[in-house]
């Protein structure tokens, strides 16, 4: 007999134990799963992750998954991906839902946050403009590596001038507001959000608090 690779999907991505009561939830279970797949002649075993109440993974794969927010009548959810520097949208309800779409597939800048605001506005922060030779370092696993064993002063230098960069943009993903801070005294933004006919900015890397009025 010819030798074989034989390969085992443990959860598959949305299945749950609705389709069959004995699917594999926790680490544990996953494991002990697994160990019985190799046992039996498995060569690899496919999971994808959930939570312990058994929430599947709903998209994959995302280049940093960083920042998701529900519309207002929470018909979709938006989120970020900040490598891929892309809005996308995961419909929830409606005709569509289980349904991803790209809205913006080339942002200008890498997206770090995203916020709901009453109007229905989406607020997107950017923490800086787009990078071609660090997007060149993306697809390379082995570089990205060797960046991470620098010492860490020079990994958190960043080749970019400092640089304000958020958006608002509607459901469909047009562009209703683009907020540019050229001068650098507004930067690297990783939140804004809209209260009270304002747009607050924040930043996990500084400690300075914008306030900028929504005309």
């Amino acid at each position: 007999m010819e030798k074989l690779i034989l390969s085992v999907a443990l959860t598959r991505a949305a299945t749950t134990r609705k389709n069959g009561p004995y699917l594999p939830y926790t680490p544990v279970e996953i494991a002990e799963e697994a160990k019985r797949a190799v046992d039996a002649g498995a060569t690899i075993c496919h999971i994808h992750a959930r939570e312990d109440d058994g929430t599947p993974t709903l998209v994959e794969p995302l280049y940093f998954g960083n920042g998701g927010t529900l519309a207002p009548d929470e018909s979709f959810l938006f989120f970020l991906e900040t490598h891929a520097a892309t809005l996308k949208k995961y419909w929830l309800k409606g005709p569509k839902a289980g349904q991803l779409e790209t809205t913006i597939a080339s942002l200008a800048g890498y997206p770090d946050n995203i916020t709901t605001a009453p109007s229905g506005i989406f607020w997107i922060a950017m923490v800086t403009y787009r990078n071609k030779t660090l997007e060149d370092l993306f697809p390379s696993p082995f570089l990205r590596k060797l960046i991470w064993r620098l010492p860490e002063a020079v990994r958190n230098s960043n080749p970019s001038k400092p640089y304000g960069f958020v958006i608002g943009v509607n459901a469909a993903g047009n562009v209703l507001y683009n907020l540019q801070d050229t001068t650098g005294q507004t930067n690297w933004v990783t939140s804004a959000i809209e209260h009270q006919g304002a747009l607050w900015m924040g930043s996990n890397l500084n400690d300075v608090l914008v306030k900028y009025t929504i005309n």
